[in-house]
């Protein structure tokens, strides 16, 4: 029965240290060494453990937290327009220098709008702002302005110069 106890005492203790491990702390080294007959603790030494200072941990200490970077927000693409529409679709001018303008309009996104005449002979275009744009006759005969944006639709204009005929008394 003797060698009972010290294998139960080392039982004791490893079930101790276990549960001591499952709760993060250290358990207190018992008064009595195991395997030693006598429970009587020996003079000087207490079986309540004394507490030692140590450091106590401080939240974020040294660590500076930083801000995760956000995705910069970007416009969404303004989509172009699938149909322009010019206002009036169809000019008459006389005599050459006359001029006259017209405007486009789109279902949609306009875009940067250019506007080319077939032959600059008969009449030439100008932009007067982003829609509105300025026709001028140059000589008698006919000629189509197209109005297009960077998708490629475009629209035309029907021009027609005339120029003054009569008879001279």
């Amino acid at each position: 029965m003797s060698g009972l106890r010290p294998a139960f005492a080392g039982l004791i203790m490893l079930a101790a240290f276990a549960l001591a491990a499952c709760a993060g702390t250290t358990p207190a080294t018992p008064a009595v060494p195991i395997g030693v007959a006598s429970a009587s603790p020996t003079t000087g030494a207490s079986a309540t453990p004394t507490p030692t200072a140590g450091a106590t941990p401080t939240p974020g200490a040294g660590a500076t937290p930083t801000a995760a970077p956000s995705p910069t927000p970007t416009a969404a693409p303004t989509e172009l327009a699938t149909a322009l529409q010019a206002n009036p679709s169809s000019l008459a001018l006389s005599p050459a220098g006359a001029t006259a303008t017209f405007t486009v309009t789109a279902n949609g996104g306009l875009g940067a709008l250019t506007a080319t005449s077939a032959n600059a002979a008969v009449a030439t275009v100008s932009t007067v702002s982003g829609t509105t744009f300025t026709v001028t006759a140059v000589a008698a005969g006919s000629t189509t302005i197209t109005v297009a944006n960077g998708a490629g639709t475009s629209t035309p204009v029907s021009v027609t110069v005339t120029t003054a005929q009569g008879t001279v008394q």
